[in-house]
């Protein structure tokens, strides 16, 4: 076979292997450190500890502390978040309520609600089809659509802060509310929570003190 003057020979490269170092580096990636699980530590006892007072617990440099940090929040192992402390916001009333659902009921009701004026005569069949979809809608649309039937400033003084969904006991979602007004937060368990389809029963406990935001109110907040 004849070859080509001043052809430039093709390079050859060898398959890419997992060497050691890259294995180790691979380990490294996914584990914490000693000096990780501190500044974790220093987080978990003051979320707003600055860098200095971190590098002075840790004996080392604040630019260290820094560096670790943000290699940290890239990892994903620390998140920047600003948390509201809703009794400053005048939100005096905290509550826990559990929710005890008919799953077969979802899925027959196909987001028709017992009173179509408590969902906002929701077209979207899809919003109360399954436990994540309901509680979905708790977190971010009830509220708004109480409002919309039945007047009052419902989104000026009810803050759903969180639903979860619960494994195991007597209760299938919980729905952390904050409200300013009883009046409103009893609207949102009789008129909300309790027409919506699949909802069986709930059950409303008044929160009166918390490690996170300390006494909360213990005026008489009795809902249901």
């Amino acid at each position: 076979m004849a070859i080509k003057k001043n052809a430039t020979p093709t390079p050859v490269v060898a398959p890419r292997s997992h060497t050691k170092a890259a294995i180790v580096r691979h380990t490294r990636k996914r584990t914490l450190d000693q000096i990780d699980r501190d500044i974790v530590a220093c987080f978990r006892q003051d979320p707003g500890m600055t860098y200095e007072v971190i590098a002075k617990q840790l004996t080392a440099k604040p630019s260290t502390v820094e560096k670790r940090v943000r290699r940290l929040i890239r990892r994903e192992v620390l998140k920047r978040t600003v948390e509201l402390n809703w009794q400053k916001l005048g939100y005096e009333f905290r509550y826990r309520i559990d929710i005890l659902i008919n799953s077969e009921k979802i899925r027959r009701n196909k987001g028709r609600s017992r009173d179509t004026k408590a969902t906002t005569r929701a077209n979207d069949a899809r919003q109360f089809d399954s436990q994540e979809h309901l509680a979905q809608y708790i977190k971010d649309r009830l509220i708004p659509a109480l409002e919309k039937n039945h007047g009052g400033a419902f989104t000026a003084n009810l803050i759903v802060e969180d639903v979860v969904i619960l494994l195991g006991g007597s209760a299938d979602l919980s729905v952390t509310l904050w409200a300013k007004d009883l009046h409103l937060a009893r609207l949102f368990v009789t008129e909300g929570l309790r027409k919506l389809p699949g909802v069986n029963q709930t059950s409303t406990a008044h929160v009166t003190l918390s490690c996170t935001f300390g006494v909360l109110s213990f005026q008489s907040g009795d809902i249901m």
